[in-house]
C-alpha cells in the first residue's frame, strides 16, 4: 500500500477523534450543518430530463445514427399500453400451443 495514501479506516477514525474532541465539537457540527442546508437548497434545482439524445456522445456514430432514425421515422416511444385481464390465461390454444415437454 501506498504510504502517502490513507485508507478510509483511519480516516473514520480522525473524524471520531475530532467529534469527540470538546473544543473542534461545535466547529465540526456547525459544518456539517452548513454543508446539510447547503444541500438541502440544492434539492430545488433537482429535475429530470427525459430527453433521451443527451444519453448520447455527441460525436459518435451510433448517435449519428439515432438522429437519422428519430429524423426520418420519428420517436418511437409515444405510445399507449392498453391491458385487458384475461381469466383463460395470455395464450390462445388455436394460435399459440403451450410448449411440449421436451423444449423445457
Amino acid at each position: 500500500m501506498n504510504p502517502k495514501v490513507k485508507p478510509l479506516n483511519s480516516f473514520i477514525l480522525t473524524y471520531l477523534r475530532a467529534l469527540s474532541n470538546q473544543r473542534f465539537r461545535g466547529a465540526l457540527i456547525s459544518v456539517l450543518g452548513a454543508f446539510t442546508v447547503f444541500l438541502a437548497l440544492q434539492l430545488r434545482e433537482l429535475s429530470f430530463d427525459f430527453e433521451f439524445e443527451k444519453l448520447f456522445p455527441k460525436n459518435d456514430p451510433d448517435t449519428a445514427l439515432f438522429l437519422e432514425h428519430t429524423a426520418e421515422f420519428g420517436f418511437d416511444n409515444d405510445f399507449l399500453r392498453i391491458i385487458v385481464p384475461r381469466p383463460e390465461g395470455i395464450f390462445l390454444q388455436s394460435i399459440t400451443p403451450l410448449p411440449s415437454p421436451w423444449t423445457m
